[in-house]
């Protein structure tokens, strides 16, 4: 049933008690609940002592939510929001008092980084629903001999995002939010001729059983060819695509999203000349927001690892870029991939490395969020 706010309607009771009100006559020159609502719809209402002289508010009074009853001759006292015994129901004496609906607006913001539940406030009449699924993983790159081309991961793809506004009284009392965990980065290459491992899938964003953004893909590890990088995750704004190593030396950078998280840049290659490059930037910002590119950057040849982008704290609902590839060196280990942006982007590849050092790991994706907003 809806949740109303009723002009004008005021009536008085005589109930004692923390129970239901058992409504008396309306109290001119308002008229009773039953004229503008009928049994189960909803309401804010205030109760409160009265001068039966001066008319004025004395003694206890109590805001609360409930429903009117019993063809019109009750209201319930659901949630209590306010009394003058706190945010407890009042214990009400004999005597009697009146009952009148507020004419209620409300703003209610619940951020979820971790899967929880949502309850639908009584007052709410709409309800939207922001989510960006996590960024998958990039892969690590190969660790192999020299002279020989050894590619670098491919960038884990971004997170799908949903942005939906709908009525409140459609969703169940209670809703599960679930928050995917974000995609680990490949681990790296610590034998010779080797393959890098592959990065983890991000998880999924769901409100409830209606929208879903699906997190970013997994980058490949690196190998004696070009490697792919991660899909982007599928929903009302599907994320970035996570870059794809080549067989030359240097990454490529990820792909741009437009709402959701975007894609992870891959990890440099060493080709069979033994040249060094800089990672593949990561994909930037969301272009609606930043109108260019602000991207995680690629790890330069011989810089310690790719570029990532602090993580958005939990007040900025904004998706997240991807983080950028690592870089390869000579003699050395090789770089790692950047960690994608929360919220949402793709981690960066990592960078292919000589027999005899380590190659560069994947970079961990992007945390997934939900933003549920009541009015």
């Amino acid at each position: 049933m809806p949740h109303l706010a009723p002009w004008r309607a005021c009536q008085s009771f005589t109930t004692t008690g923390t129970g239901t009100i058992t409504l008396g006559a309306a109290i001119a020159p308002d008229v009773a609940f039953s004229v503008q609502m009928t049994d189960g719809d909803t309401a804010t209402f205030a109760a409160e002592e009265f001068d039966a002289v001066t008319g004025a508010a004395s003694g206890a009074w109590e805001i609360f939510r409930g429903a009117l009853g019993a063809g019109g001759t009750t209201i319930t006292r659901d949630e209590v929001v306010r009394s003058s015994a706190g945010t407890s129901k009042i214990n009400w004496a004999a005597g009697t008092k009146r009952v009148y609906a507020l004419q209620e607006t409300g703003f209610d913001v619940r951020v979820f980084t971790e899967t929880g539940t949502t309850s639908r406030p009584l007052w709410a009449r709409t309800r939207r629903a922001i989510g960006i699924g996590a960024g998958g993983g990039g892969g690590s790159g190969r660790r192999g001999a020299a002279g020989s081309i050894r590619t670098g991961g491919g960038g884990g793809g971004g997170g799908a995002a949903f942005d939906i506004t709908g009525s409140a009284l459609n969703d169940l009392p209670t809703e599960t939010v679930t928050i995917g965990s974000a995609g680990s980065g490949g681990s790296p290459r610590t034998g010779d001729n080797q393959n890098g491992s592959i990065g983890g899938a991000g998880g999924d964003v769901l409100f409830g059983g209606q929208y879903v953004a699906s997190g970013g893909g997994f980058g490949l590890g690196g190998s004696t060819g070009p490697r792919a990088g991660g899909v982007g995750g599928k929903g009302q704004w599907d994320g970035g695509v996570g870059a794809a190593s080549n067989a030359t030396a240097g990454g490529v950078a990820g792909s741009n999203a437009v709402m959701g998280g975007s894609g992870g840049g891959s990890g440099s290659s060493l080709s069979t000349a033994n040249v060094i490059g800089a990672g593949g930037a990561g994909g930037g910002q969301p272009q609606f927001i930043s109108g260019s590119s602000s991207d995680g950057g690629g790890g330069a040849g011989g810089s310690p690892d790719g570029g990532a982008v602090t993580d958005k704290p939990a007040d900025d609902w904004t998706a997240g870029a991807g983080g950028g590839g690592g870089g390869t060196q000579l003699g050395a280990p090789a770089s790692a991939g950047g960690k994608g942006q929360a919220w949402g982007g793709g981690g960066g590849g990592g960078a292919a490395s000589e027999n005899g050092f380590e190659s560069g790991a994947g970079g961990a994706g992007g945390a997934g969020i939900c933003i549920v907003i009541y009015q």
